[in-house]
């Protein structure tokens, strides 16, 4: 994951006052990679000599969004708020 979904994140708590909680940034997260890993599969996929790789990864892909993974809840400890 690049430094983009990092800067979005925090120009969106900054200048637009939204506040995360655990569970939306992990979504927000798990959504980026797979779509990053998902464009990745294709163009591999697209090569001649790498389509069998690109076939692989999206059958990994494929295994991870299909399993039933429970986040953990909001029972971890938030920091204090800011002064």
């Amino acid at each position: 994951m690049g430094y983009a979904l990092l800067w979005q994140t925090r120009n969106q708590m900054v200048h637009e006052n939204k506040t995360w909680i655990a569970s939306e940034q992990l979504k927000l997260m798990w959504t980026s990679c797979i779509r990053q890993l998902s464009s990745i599969a294709r163009k591999e996929y697209t090569k001649p000599h790498t389509r069998t790789k690109g076939l692989q990864l999206q059958l990994s892909i494929d295994c991870l969004t299909s399993m039933d993974v429970e986040a953990p809840q909001d029972d971890e400890p938030h920091p204090p708020p800011a002064p």
